[in-house]
C-alpha cells in the first residue's frame, strides 16, 4: 500500500478554503489512522502463507477423516457381526424353547384327550345302564297298565255281553 502524502494533502485542504491549522490537524489525523491500519494489512506473501497452511490443514484433516472413517467402519462391521452372532443365538434358544414347548402342549393334550375318552365312556356306559334300567321299569308299568286295562275291558265285555243277554230276553219272540 502506498504512504499517504500528508505534505500534499495539507495543500489541497488549504486550497480548497480551510485554515491552515485545520487542515494540517486533519492531514496528521488521516496520517495516523492510516498508519494505524496499515499494521493489520495483510500483504500477497502473508495470504500466500495462509494458503498454504490452510492447504496442509484441510489434508491433514481429510487424512484423519479417512483414517476416522475407515475405523468408524471396521468398528461397525464388528458390531454388525457381534449383533448378528447374538441375533442367531437368540433366535436357537427361541426354537429350541418352542420345540419344548410344543412337544409338552403335544403330551398334555393326548393326556387330556384320553382322560376325556375314558370319562365319556364311563358317563354313556352310566347312561346306558341307566337307560335300560328305566326301559324295564317303563315295560313292567306298561304291562301292568296292559294287563289293569285288558281286565277293565274284560269286565266290560263281560257286563255288555250280560246286558245284551238280557236284553235279547226281553224282546218278544216270534
Amino acid at each position: 500500500m502506498a504512504a499517504f502524502d500528508t505534505l500534499s494533502a495539507l495543500r489541497d485542504l488549504e486550497a480548497a478554503g480551510m485554515e491552515s491549522k485545520q487542515a494540517e490537524a486533519v492531514a496528521h489525523a488521516v496520517a495516523s489512522a492510516g498508519a494505524a491500519g496499515r499494521d493489520d494489512l495483510a500483504t500477497k506473501a502473508d495470504l500466500e502463507q495462509l494458503g498454504a497452511a490452510t492447504k496442509v490443514d484441510l489434508e491433514q484433516l481429510r487424512t484423519a477423516t479417512k483414517a476416522d472413517l475407515e475405523q468408524l467402519g471396521a468398528a461397525t462391521k464388528a458390531d454388525l457381526e457381534q449383533l448378528r452372532a447374538a441375533t442367531k443365538a437368540d433366535l436357537d434358544k427361541l426354537e429350541t424353547a418352542t420345540k419344548a414347548d410344543l412337544e409338552q402342549l403335544r403330551t398334555a393334550t393326548k393326556t387330556d384327550l384320553a382322560e376325556l375318552r375314558t370319562a365319556t365312556k364311563a358317563d354313556l356306559d352310566k347312561l346306558e345302564t341307566a337307560t335300560k334300567a328305566d326301559l324295564e321299569q317303563l315295560g313292567a308299568a306298561t304291562k301292568a297298565d296292559l294287563s289293569a286295562l285288558e281286565a277293565r275291558m274284560t269286565w266290560r265285555l263281560v257286563l255288555l255281553a250280560g246286558v245284551i243277554v238280557a236284553a235279547v230276553k226281553l224282546i218278544p219272540g216270534p
